[in-house]
């Protein structure tokens, strides 16, 4: 199997509507969106979620996943009743835009207000994952958790959703950002990894504020070993495009599919 490549619309430029052609143009096979974002307000309601899929089916890249971004500046687990509100409200929404553009994941990101910092943080975020995935239930949507958890709390949190069929997105840029070890953290996400993983690099700043192969992740032993898993199918790239053109994403995603080639295929 040779896994697919795949792009993130929230690190593209121009608008979400027109990311599914630009993601055609530079040859990438696959496209995840954002339900909103930092200085993103953009929302799938249902009429934008139609006109997305549209475009998606007209040049045939398909969503594959809707991200809630949004709750990283909401918090997963505030106890602020609005707050609690607007953070249900937002994962019924994503969920049924992810039915309407046919996307098979919704994923929870766990980062700024969403972090989990203590033991009482996994808790609290695996009880919020597990209601969150009733939304779901029996619509074969997975909801998937991103997170950069040392193996313990990464343990933890895995058995207490494995019930509610949680997935775990693997981020290697992330990973190195946070000083988590990436081969730790694969070994423990591994009964339940998701099968499109999230590639970028990092530097010192932010990562994927660089073109892959510039900073200082192994990103080829990253591609062979999760590759080696059989479960990861695609590798999508979320470098930070939207201040590039085409030529630049095509560089990024040439690089991943050198890596792809030369390190991650199997019979």
């Amino acid at each position: 199997m040779t896994p697919s490549t795949g792009l993130v619309a929230w690190r593209l430029p121009g608008s979400p509507q027109d990311s599914p052609l630009l993601a055609a143009r530079v040859g990438a096979q696959r496209l995840q969106v954002d339900y909103g974002g930092f200085d993103r307000p953009y929302e799938l309601v249902p009429t934008t979620a139609r006109r997305l899929r549209r475009n998606a089916d007209e040049v045939g890249v398909p969503v594959t996943a809707v991200a809630v971004n949004a709750l990283n500046d909401l918090g997963v687990t505030s106890a602020d009743h609005d707050v609690r509100r607007t953070v249900e409200s937002l994962i019924r929404r994503a969920c049924d835009a992810a039915r309407t553009l046919g996307a098979s994941a919704v994923v929870i990101p766990a980062f700024r207000r969403s972090a989990i910092h203590t033991p009482a943080d996994v808790t609290a975020t695996a009880a919020f994952l597990v209601r969150a995935a009733q939304f779901i239930a029996g619509s074969g949507i997975v909801l998937v958790h991103e997170n950069v958890l040392a193996p313990d709390a990464l343990a933890t949190l895995r058995d207490a959703t494995r019930g509610a069929g949680v997935r775990l997105l693997f981020d290697v840029g992330n990973l190195h950002e946070h000083r988590v070890d990436w081969r730790d953290y694969l070994a423990g996400a591994a009964p339940a990894l998701h099968t499109e993983a999230h590639i970028k690099d990092h530097l010192t700043r932010p990562a994927g504020d660089i073109p892959l192969g510039r900073g200082r992740v192994p990103l080829g032993r990253v591609v062979d070993a999760l590759v080696q898993t059989r479960a990861v199918d695609c590798f999508v790239v979320e470098t930070d495009h939207r201040t590039h053109d085409d030529h630049q994403i095509r560089a990024d995603l040439a690089t991943l599919t050198h890596l792809i080639h030369h390190h991650g295929s199997t019979p």
